[in-house]
């Protein structure tokens, strides 16, 4: 496990490869919740408008 010791720079890596990950979570996370929250507004105006 040595290769994952970076020495005095270990928080500094650890902590960006934490946030990178974090970022590439939430690219996924919110279109999918935006689209589901676009569909429910579609399906409810075509509800209203029948």
């Amino acid at each position: 496990m040595e290769f994952l010791d970076f020495g005095k720079y270990n928080f500094y890596i650890w902590a960006s490869y934490g946030l990178t990950f974090l970022v590439l979570i939430f690219n996924v996370v919110l279109p999918y919740m935006e689209k589901k929250k676009q569909l429910n507004k579609i399906k409810r105006q075509h509800y209203l408008n029948q």
